[in-house]
């Protein structure tokens, strides 16, 4: 009998926190470094930008030479293939786990950035697990760590949790595989290089997440 893989969606009512760049971060980390067997299913509708940067990341390493011996070196024993990602309309994306073919530990989902799009409440209520992104707002950090406290209160007192690792606003996280760099962050074809991945507390963030969707 196949297993039942884990849903898990990125959704925040504001667009622009990062859900995809975390989605894709993500799924890289989970698949390639920890060795489950995931998907992607893009919702983001219209512009699908995580089957873009897929896109991208096929032509840029058609291009880098080390890039491709990264790639080949990483599926050389076959146990860990290049996750699929798959585009959906919202309202259409609970139908796509069971045309999947093969058995998945996690299918991440990217959302689109508002719950106002079509079908994209029907969407929440079919994951196990909704992760909301925050950002900061731009100001003075005395302000800024007075609401995060205050924030942090509401959501214990509505029964949700807040993740303890909180993952800094760096450039790196929006750094692509292109054949002209050695060092990339947000691939779907490879994990983030090592020396990013150093000091970005990704490590940490996906550990917390994985204690929480595989509890036990």
């Amino acid at each position: 009998m196949n297993k039942r893989p884990i849903l898990v969606a990125f959704s925040n009512q504001k667009g622009g926190v990062g859900k995809s760049t975390v989605t894709a971060v993500l799924a890289s980390y989970f698949n390639y470094v920890r060795g489950l067997k995931v998907a992607v299913v893009d919702c983001d509708y219209p512009q699908f930008s995580l089957e873009k940067l897929r896109g991208r990341d096929l032509k840029n390493l058609e291009k880098s030479e080390y890039h491709q011996r990264l790639f080949c070196r990483q599926f050389e024993d076959g146990s860990r293939k290049a996750y699929p990602i798959v585009t959906s309309t919202p309202e259409a994306a609970a139908e796509i786990p069971g045309k999947l073919e093969g058995d998945y530990d996690l299918i991440f989902f990217d959302l689109p950035g508002t719950v106002n799009s079509r079908g994209v409440f029907e969407s929440v209520m079919n994951m196990d697990f909704i992760f909301t992104p925050i950002v900061k707002d731009r100001m003075d950090s005395r302000t800024s760590k007075e609401l995060y406290v205050m924030y942090n209160a509401i959501v214990l007192r509505m029964g949700l949790k807040v993740f303890e690792t909180v993952l800094p606003d760096l450039e790196r996280f929006n750094k692509e595989m292109t054949p002209s760099s050695r060092q990339h962050f947000r691939c779907t074809l490879l994990p983030p290089s090592e020396s990013l991945l150093k000091d970005s507390r990704l490590e940490a963030f996906a550990q917390e997440m994985e204690r929480i969707i595989f509890p036990g």
